[in-house]
């Protein structure tokens, strides 16, 4: 899941810590983003808070695609045309 820290109601980090909490969301793998926060300082403040890695923006897709694949792993050919066949269902 991507998550901005930078959210209208409630502070991104305080987003993580909760998702983290509870037992539902807790597996779930995390990547804070921030256009507006930068820094080591704000980086470990989201690893802290319980994100799985830090973003700045603009984001390079490269980076985003890599950051993703080491939470979920790369995509495997039975797993994309499962996908493929999941969307052409809907």
């Amino acid at each position: 899941m991507l998550i901005d820290l930078l959210l209208p109601k409630k502070d991104g980090n305080a987003v993580i810590a909760t998702l983290q909490a509870a037992e539902a969301t807790r597996g779930i793998p995390l990547i804070a983003m921030s256009g507006v926060f930068r820094g080591a300082d704000v980086m470990r403040t989201a690893l802290t808070a319980g994100a799985k890695a830090f973003l700045e923006k603009p984001i390079d897709p490269a980076r985003l695609i890599d950051r993703v694949s080491r939470q979920i792993g790369k995509p495997t050919r039975a797993r994309s045309r499962r996908a493929r066949s999941t969307r052409s269902i809907s």
